[in-house]
Formats: structure tokens, sequence, C-alpha cells
């Protein structure tokens, strides 16, 4: 096993296509401050791999057995589908970064953590929310507030262009649901969930519409759809004294009262990209901060494949946090 004290982490980056590409340039530019060593990219597109040929980094064809046993960790931003038995390979060998969703399946997400448990890794998920700045200023708002709110609603809208080929929405935009379980610290007791799908995309959802209600008297509905042009992640929040709107794109949230309207910005000098992969560096160093691991991807997998139930069955369903599909 890996010497578990690491001063600067080799970090490994296993798919460059969409937003694989972000990732590469955040590692390059980490590589370029000193903190990390960037070993390279494992790339199975040809096309992709042409366009990495004017970036001075080995660029690797397959993931093999040797480049896993010789880096400190390895960053999976490859295709939904891909996920599982990308990490289950890499777990046995080192640290994981893997991109949300954990798995497409929650038997898959609960075997990736009884192997990071096995080899005693870390396993970090890409829940990149968690670290937008308007998500841990509203968090702030919600517990100083003096009254409790009633209703919450999520607006997360795409493009077309954004579809990805091997899951639907509920599983690709998930985002919601785990921004909600970072705010609430509780899993939803109720839900009901629609589906639409077109000719164009006949095997996956591209719109769904959510409602959640929560044991302590409020509901929630979430509005997901990859029918948009403007990028959109909205959530309205309403008090009875007052109304919340944050814009996580923005990074802003608007406080509306009788009295005054308030306002405040919340980015922050480095990009929530920047400070999600940052932090899993400081992981790797073992310090002990509190991250999105194993266990947050597990119990939000089990809420989607929940209203994945509810639409196949056309009816409210019970949450069981600890069921398995």
């Amino acid at each position: 096993m890996k010497s578990s004290k690491i001063n600067k982490p080799s970090i490994l980056l296993v798919g460059a296509g969409s937003f694989g590409w972000n990732h590469l340039l955040v590692w390059r530019r980490l590589a370029r401050q000193g903190l990390i060593l960037f070993t390279g990219v494992v790339e199975k597109n040809s096309h992709i791999r042409k366009k990495l040929k004017h970036i001075k980094i080995p660029v690797f064809k397959e993931l093999t057995p040797d480049l896993l046993a010789n880096v400190s960790a390895v960053d999976i931003v490859t295709p939904p589908s891909t996920h599982y038995a990308i990490a289950q390979k890499s777990l046995i060998y080192t640290h994981v970064f893997l991109e949300k969703p954990m798995a497409l399946f929650s038997l898959d997400a609960r075997k990736l953590n009884g192997l990071a448990k096995k080899y005693q890794r870390h396993l970090m998920i890409g829940h990149i929310y968690r670290f937008n700045g308007a998500i841990q200023k509203l968090k702030e708002l919600l517990t100083t507030s003096d009254t409790k709110p009633f209703f919450f609603e999520c607006t997360f809208i795409d493009s077309p262009h954004q579809l990805p080929a091997d899951c639907g929405i509920l599983f690709s935009d998930l985002h919601a649901f785990d921004i909600l379980d970072y705010l609430l610290d509780s899993t939803p007791k109720l839900g009901y969930a629609t589906l639409f799908k077109n000719k164009i995309r006949p095997h996956f959802e591209i719109d769904a519409t959510v409602l959640l209600h929560y044991a302590k008297e409020f509901d929630v509905t979430v509005k997901l759809s990859w029918r948009g042009i403007i990028k959109t992640r909205l959530m309205n929040i309403w008090f009875p004294d007052k109304k919340i709107v944050v814009d996580f794109i923005k990074q802003t949230i608007t406080v509306f009262t009788s009295k005054e309207v308030r306002k405040f910005n919340c980015a922050k000098k480095n990009r929530p990209l920047d400070l999600e992969l940052i932090d899993f560096i400081d992981i790797l160093k073992n310090k002990k901060i509190k991250f999105p691991d194993g266990s947050v991807g597990l119990r939000i997998i089990r809420i989607v494949e929940q209203l994945y139930l509810s639409a196949q069955k056309k009816q409210q369903i019970k949450f069981f946090p600890d069921k398995i599909i």
C-alpha cells in the first residue's frame, strides 16, 4: 500500500473530453504552482488524443496497472456508465477522485465504498456545488434564520448539446439533490417524479419534474431540463417572513423581506473546480477536512434510483435511505 504521507501528490487524469478538459487545465495550473506532479492523461478517444498533442504532457491510450501503481491518485472524468469499472480497477492501486455520478447503480456505489475501505483509499466524489460560494453562504443563512423555510424550488436547465450518451438527466444533473443534502442534512421522506423522453432520446429522459417532502414540514420541487438555451442553476426558498433567491452560476444570493432587499456576492477568488481539486490534494496529504466521500455519493444515488422507481410506478414513493435497487 502507498505511504499515507504524500508531500507532493502525483496525479493521473482519466478522460479529457468535455468536462475532463476543465480538470486538465486546473491540474496543469496546480502543477505549475508546484502543488502536484501531473503525470499525464489516459484517453481512449483518438480525436481527443490528437487535440492533446500540442500539450507537452504524456498521453496514454489505456489505463494499466503499472500506471496506477506509480501515481498518488487518479482523477476519473469519463462518461457516467464507465465510472464504476474504472474506479473499481483504480482503487486496488491508488486513491481516487471520481466525478459524479459515483455510479449508475447503488449496488455498484456500495462496492466502491467497500474497496476504498479494504485498501484504505481516499475516495472523493465530484459534487462540485459543495464548493460553490453561494451554497456555503446559504447554509449560514439557513442556520441563523429566526424562521424556518416551508418551500424550496430548484431549477436546473441545460442546452441539448450537453446531453450525455449513456444516462438520463436525473443522473447527469443530480446537483440539486446533492445541494439539498448538503443544506438540510436530511433525507426526503416522500417523493414523486415524472420524466419526459422524446424521439431523439427514446431511452433516456431529457426532462424531469420531482416533488419531495421532508419530515420537517417543508416541500421541494426540482425541475431539470435539457431543452433550454441558457444554462440555469437557480434556487428559490420561501419563509414566513422572507424569500431567498440563489443563482449558483453567478454565485449570488438575494434576500427579500417586506422592509429591505439584501444582496450577497459569494464568488471566491478560486473557482469551485479549483477549490474542489485543491481539497483533494489536501486529502491526499491526510489533512482532516470534510469532503463528499463515497457515503455521500451513495446517498445521492439511492435518491435518484428511488425517483426512477416513482416514475416507473407513476406514484408517490416513500424513501428508504438504505435501500439498494
